[in-house]
């Protein structure tokens, strides 16, 4: 069981319902700086058989851990997908200008090289400025908790 603070309430308010909840709520806690406590409770092992799916609920809860890095540390999230591309592009690059000093020339690798390295980096800026309006946003709510007190 999880216990929070009834004033982190409204944190939680873009969160799925059911199942989901969980694992959004304990993300979205340590994405926003929280702390939090599991209080082991007692009960009755289930008497049947799991509904869960390892897979179709697994990959919601990777959805739901994913949305909620996404809306909170966007930096975090698309920089898990421009570096990746964007060092691709570098070692394809370095590779593709080897080919070329030893004579064999090609453009189809240079624009691929010119491409991944291009969606690094738009990935990366995507990522930086969306971390900036979120860092906004939370500054804009902190205001306005502040001026309802």
């Amino acid at each position: 069981m999880r216990v929070f603070k009834a004033s982190l309430l409204p944190e939680f308010q873009d969160l799925p319902d059911g199942l989901s909840f969980t694992p959004g709520m304990s993300t979205k806690i340590l994405h926003i700086g929280m702390n939090y406590q599991e209080i082991p409770i007692e009960y009755q092992e289930r008497v049947g058989e799991s509904k869960l799916s390892a897979l179709k609920d697994g990959y919601r809860f990777f959805m739901v851990i994913a949305n909620v890095v996404r809306n909170h540390k966007p930096i975090a999230f698309f920089g898990t997908i421009g570096i990746p591309f964007f060092i691709g592009g570098i070692i394809f690059g370095v590779y593709s200008v080897g080919r070329w000093l030893w004579g064999v020339s090609a453009i189809p690798p240079f624009i691929l090289t010119t491409l991944l390295i291009v969606v690094g980096v738009l990935m990366m800026m995507f990522g930086l400025i969306a971390d900036m309006i979120v860092n906004l946003r939370h500054i804009v709510e902190r205001m306005e908790r502040e001026m309802k007190k």
